[in-house]
């Protein structure tokens, strides 16, 4: 979580803060507002829009009645619970700690994927007409060819489909118009598709 995205949406809130301040002394509440009939409002919405989504990804972390407060007692002038160096250090911990709870749940998701990804060729690699290389490249001829063999030097067109464990398609080179190019390239595009 990138602190200043943080920073940047708090600060709109804040700017929020200061129109509903204004628009609470008519009485409305923020629940009663079913229309924006002014560009003031319009701005406002937008600014709304713009808070959720950077705060979004951290909804679950935060207060909002206490965010508010903070909010509020800063633009009256209050005296403030936390002091500026304060905020500065629980904004770095907590930084800190959502990049942590992050990279924990990608290594595992990465884990997950690894041990479905080797489950998936293990059972694979046991079907009629599946191929593996010494790599543990998989693959099944659907057609054998019939025709002379060519040499790297020679143009050919390979079409190929590459598809993820649960089979939703990742490319298919027959929608990518190719034109025939070497066999050597050809073999490169193999590589490329296994690692």
């Amino acid at each position: 979580m990138n602190f200043k995205y943080l920073a940047s949406g708090i600060s709109c809130l804040a700017l929020l803060s200061v129109g509903c301040q204004e628009s609470g002394a008519k009485g409305s509440a923020s629940s009663a507002v079913t229309s924006l009939t002014t560009t003031k409002d319009s701005v406002s919405y937008a600014i709304g829009n713009d808070i959720s989504r950077s705060l979004g990804n951290i909804k679950d972390e935060f207060n909002m009645e206490v965010l508010i407060k903070a909010l509020k007692d800063n633009m009256a002038g209050k005296d403030l619970l936390l002091t500026p160096e304060n905020s500065q250090a629980l904004m770095q911990n907590f930084s800190k700690s959502m990049q942590e709870k992050q990279q924990k749940k990608t290594e595992e998701a990465t884990k997950k994927n690894k041990e479905e990804g080797e489950k998936f060729l293990a059972e694979n690699k046991a079907k009629e007409g599946i191929k593996t290389t010494e790599s543990g490249l998989q693959y099944s001829v659907i057609t054998e060819g019939k025709g002379p063999k060519p040499t790297l030097t020679d143009k050919v067109s390979v079409h190929y489909k590459g598809t993820l464990i649960e089979q939703n398609l990742i490319v298919l080179s027959k929608e990518a118009n190719q034109l025939p190019f070497l066999l050597l390239e050809s073999l490169k595009v193999g590589q490329k598709l296994y690692n």
